[in-house]
């Protein structure tokens, strides 16, 4: 694909049926129930990976400023 936007909607609708059959998989009561773990997993995942994010970013400056080396942006 030359254009990546061009399948963002695709995409998009991809992720709603996913979001469907996790729905029509799982009660509300289950849900419930698993909350704790879900936070916790999430919240520990979120702490193990915000010191990677700086570099992650600076990554992708470069990378951006070596495909497109003469393109300058405002802001």
């Amino acid at each position: 694909m030359d254009d990546p936007r061009a399948i963002a909607p695709v995409a998009g609708f991809g992720v709603v049926l996913l979001l469907f059959m996790i729905g029509l998989e799982l009660s509300f009561a289950r849900l419930w129930v698993m909350r704790r773990l879900v936070l916790a997993l999430g919240g520990a995942e979120i702490r193990a990976r915000a010191p990677q994010a700086p570099a992650v970013l600076a990554g992708r400056r470069r990378l951006r400023d070596l495909i497109r080396p003469g393109e300058t942006r405002a802001g």
